[in-house]
């Protein structure tokens, strides 16, 4: 006859005293019977972090997400799609679909105000871009027209007719016509794809006229991500791999700028989220990258703070050879960088779009831009965040050695 007895609650209790936090929340979920134990242990916590969708809990993040779900009949946009996969929207929606950047909570008794500091955007600024997304679905539709009939006519070249003959109603500003012409070189299918980005961007707009609800179920989701997880991960690469060529990170978080995969690859793709100015700009000093790629519209940097950074490259004497690239959407931005440089006294102007610095007897970190013709990111992705220019911190062999 066997002896053996379960655990009583008393040795659960001690058990449990002990557990990582995150490991007792898998418990208690997959275990409802021991959640009794759940206010009668002590909770033990080394680290603890709130955001307003997102909370931390030691080494394990805990995110909250709003989902798109289409259904089975609809195609779900690519940029719905894409959010999807990330985990959802970071923000609440509307009835209408509206992200909800600003949130007025009600603290009901037993609540702890955590006085979150949110986005302060509203509805406001949103209806500012409602005339764009629908200028940019008409030029989009305007081109697949155009190459659909091409295509009907069997004509081999590859050309789009903008002028107002064709079509009164469209009046085309200089650079929209330079937008056609790159538009025109694109796959009729990655127009279609665009389209249906520009029409779901509109779903808000046309639902609050309409007061209707959007063609979507909204979902809430919760993604758990651990160093477990990430492990797993890395194991998949076989260690000879490394240093990686090549490397996409998205993060917002500076700890993952300093984990030795990243620091070692040779060439970081920077694709993040920027909130903050200030706090991002000691990551970009810290990046130990040969090349770095920030694959955004505008880098959030002030030109006070990329003076900063100019002034470290030098004073840290980076290697020949080491570049950083990134975007930014009005050239007067640059131009303002190259006076500050020259103000500072750390260097001169080449030529009208390049200034370089001297950084030692061998070595000089050269800056230009140059407009981005193929509307294309470096990073090798396409979507509707790509810059007008593309800024470039490169260092050179110096002239007069």
């Amino acid at each position: 006859m066997s002896t053996t007895k379960p655990s009583s609650y008393d040795s659960w209790k001690v058990l449990i005293l002990y557990l990582d936090a995150n490991v007792r929340f898998e418990l208690f979920r997959q275990v409802p019977s021991l959640r009794i134990l759940e206010k009668l242990v002590p909770l033990r916590i080394d680290s603890l972090c709130f955001d307003h969708m997102e909370t931390r809990v030691n080494d394990t993040k805990y995110t909250l997400g709003i989902c798109r779900e289409y259904s089975s009949e609809q195609e779900t946009p690519k940029c719905h799609k894409r959010s999807n996969e990330k985990g959802g929207c970071e923000y609440d929606l509307s009835k209408h679909g509206f992200n909800l950047y600003f949130y007025n909570e009600t603290v009901t008794p037993g609540d702890v105000d955590l006085k979150t500091t949110m986005d302060e955007r509203d509805l406001g600024q949103q209806d500012g871009e409602q005339a764009t997304w629908e200028r940019q679905l008409e030029i989009h539709e305007y081109v697949l027209t155009q190459k659909t009939e091409q295509m009907k006519s069997e004509d081999d070249e590859d050309q789009v007719y903008y002028g107002t003959k064709e079509n009164p109603r469209l009046r085309f500003s200089d650079l929209e016509i330079k937008q056609l012409e790159r538009l025109s070189r694109l796959p009729v299918e990655k127009l279609k794809e665009e389209i249906k980005n520009y029409q779901a961007y509109l779903i808000p707009y046309y639902c609050r006229r309409d007061n209707t609800l959007p063609p979507y179920t909204p979902k809430l989701q919760l993604t758990v991500e651990s160093p477990r997880g990430k492990q797993t991960f890395f194991h998949v690469i076989d260690e000879s791999s490394y240093p990686l060529n090549s490397m996409v990170l998205s993060s917002g978080q500076a700890t993952d700028y300093e984990h030795s995969i990243v620091r070692s690859a040779k060439k970081l793709i920077i694709r993040p989220n920027f909130s903050g100015l200030r706090t991002y700009l000691p990551i970009f000093m810290k990046l130990h990258n040969q090349s770095t790629i920030v694959d955004i519209k505008q880098l959030p940097f002030s030109v006070e703070d990329q003076i900063l950074l100019i002034e470290h490259w030098i004073e840290v004497d980076k290697e020949l050879g080491t570049y950083l690239a990134y975007g930014v959407s009005e050239e007067r931005t640059v131009k303002e960088l190259f006076t500050q440089v020259e103000q500072h006294a750390l260097g001169n102007r080449v030529s009208e779009k390049s200034v370089e610095i001297p950084m030692n007897i061998d070595e000089a970190m050269r800056i230009s831009y140059t407009r981005n013709e193929v509307k294309e990111n470096l990073g090798g992705r396409e979507n509707f965040t790509k810059p007008e220019w593309w800024v470039k911190m490169d260092v050179v062999a110096a002239k007069d050695k």
